[in-house]
């Protein structure tokens, strides 16, 4: 791995903090992982892993557009 990495701090933090959180939210039984792994020789990657209920590929496009949400119901725990 890089000794460091340059980065802005802020965003990288509330992406992880997201990713984790629904990982959480959507992951009743299983396990949820994280891994930073080299991706390059200058770049890392942070990996989000969860046994969660997971995204029907219908709807994958739709999680990366502003304030969408794969299953809009509020019926979820």
């Amino acid at each position: 791995m890089p000794q460091y990495v340059v980065t802005d701090s802020q965003r990288l933090l509330q992406i992880l903090r997201n990713l984790l959180s629904n990982a959480f939210k959507f992951t009743e039984r299983g396990s949820v992982t994280v891994a930073v792994v080299r991706a390059s020789d200058d770049a890392v990657r942070f990996e989000v892993r969860d046994t969660g209920i997971g995204i029907p590929r219908d709807k994958q496009d739709l999680i990366f557009q502003a304030f969408q949400q794969a299953d809009g119901t509020t019926s979820r725990k």
